[in-house]
């Protein structure tokens, strides 16, 4: 049950996007206009969700409990439509209770579990057709007390996530035991945290089911732009493989294996990708894939270094400058493992020497790097996802090869410049696809063999 949820900003607004046809169910928030008489009510049908919310509970204007139950009560004669109404405003015999949606909303960071549970045991002795709860949801680990309070729901329930995993907590929320969650339109939420129009595309939200095995990347905030978003699940809908690959940002590591280890739902997790700054983080040493089933890791950053080699794109005379101190600089080391004319550089100094001491090369300050001249340039700092220019903003220049890690959606300024001067390189998308293909592998394998 993905519900659109549409701000009446206008009439025509409102009219326009009820012709949305992806969306049988859709919500229409009153609140955006002060003057409730002018919605089309000819739009409404017994799909529809009417909501006029107050400022305390999120909305955009208040209006006096009469004129928001008179206008209710005049949509359902109308049309057999649903009423949001909040539950600590609700008296009982005020609505229909099969056209009722009971709701709850808590906008602290962290919901209040204990109450809640009392709001449950409210709402479970209603008659409502639905409950909604619309809470904070600040951390992976809160999602086990969602799922628990979930379960003891007697009514069908509409979740609503909100705060920092508002978004994985709706992605998920069918795995959580809701049966629906809310779709915002592009530039146009009605709440925080909201899927978007394009992400039920992205991810093919229609057809996943309690039962659809579940994976991703976890990382931090750049994962939101990740490719493997669209190559994994593009593959698992052409394959007809019930699987979908979501983005699990998180700021702490810890939280999200917590969460993982007593998720009620463990068996259904086919694996996960592990991108900055975790790769890490999960064992001592970097990896970038991970199988929590089989409890299996595997760095597939180092066999794409591999098919480097195999390419003769680097030889054993090269001079080569590694630019980075985290776990792909690690990476690359251990690719060139036996190689002797192996240079470290990067910002990070003290890492850098931690490095250029375990695998027994010299570390150059940027100040020197840029003096000197090296046959390949392997960058494997972030340089360059945000659009910088490395030589720009480490004078680093001289160079013959270049292998680029970062990637956007278009080049890099570094793999632009070497197209420009005909340098041969091997751009970061490549590099992705190349260790992608190789998660794939894994991936497939664990989903067809849950």
């Amino acid at each position: 049950m993905l519900i659109l949820s549409i701000p009446f900003f206008s009439s025509e607004f409102v009219t326009k996007h009820s012709q949305n046809r992806k969306f049988p169910w859709k919500e229409y928030r009153l609140d955006f206009n002060e003057h409730l008489n002018d919605f089309p009510q000819e739009i409404l049908d017994e799909t529809s969700i009417v909501t006029i919310r107050d400022i305390s509970e999120g909305g955009k204007n208040d209006f006096p409990l009469k004129d928001k139950v008179e206008f209710y009560k005049k949509a359902i004669q109308q049309s057999n439509c649903l009423v949001d109404f909040e539950v600590q405003q609700y008296e009982k015999k005020l609505i229909n209770p099969e056209n009722l949606i009971l709701s709850y909303h808590d906008f602290t960071n962290d919901f209040d579990f204990e109450k809640l549970k009392k709001v449950i045991d409210s709402m479970n002795n209603s008659d409502a057709r639905f409950i909604k709860i619309a809470v904070g949801v600040d951390s992976y680990t809160s999602l086990i007390r969602i799922y628990n309070l979930i379960a003891k729901c007697k009514k069908p329930v509409i979740f609503a996530g909100l705060g920092n995993r508002g978004k994985i907590s709706r992605l998920l929320h069918k795995h959580l035991g809701a049966k629906g969650t809310f779709i915002g339109l592009e530039n146009n939420q009605t709440a925080l945290g909201q899927i978007l129009d394009s992400d039920v595309d992205l991810y093919n939200l229609h057809k996943i089911t309690p039962n659809s095995k579940i994976g991703g990347i976890i990382g931090g905030k750049q994962i939101e732009h990740s490719l493997g978003l669209k190559f994994y699940n593009d593959y698992f809908q052409k394959n007809k493989l019930d699987a979908y690959y979501f983005p699990f940002e998180t700021d702490g590591i810890n939280d999200f294996l917590r969460w993982l280890e007593n998720c009620r739902f463990f068996n259904k997790f086919f694996g996960f990708s592990v991108t900055m700054p975790f790769k890490k983080s999960i064992i001592r040493q970097p990896i970038n894939l991970y199988i929590p089933n089989r409890d299996f890791y595997l760095n597939t950053d180092q066999e794409a270094f591999y098919k480097i080699l195999d390419m003769d794109f680097v030889t054993i005379a090269d001079k080569v400058l590694i630019f980075g101190s985290g776990a792909m600089a690690r990476t690359a080391l251990n690719s060139l493992n036996g190689f002797s004319n192996i240079f470290i550089s990067g910002r990070n100094v003290s890492e850098g020497h931690i490095l250029a001491e375990k695998f027994n090369c010299d570390f150059l300050k940027i100040e020197e790097a840029k003096k000197l001249s090296f046959d390949l340039l392997i960058n494997c700092a972030p340089i360059g996802m945000k659009d910088e220019d490395f030589s720009k903003e480490t004078g680093i220049s001289k160079f013959r090869k270049v292998i680029d890690l970062p990637y956007q959606i278009e080049d890099t300024k570094l793999i632009e410049f070497c197209k420009k001067k005909e340098i041969p390189c091997v751009d970061g998308k490549q590099f992705w696809k190349w260790q992608a293909e190789r998660q794939l592998q894994e991936f497939a394998k664990e989903i067809k063999n849950q």
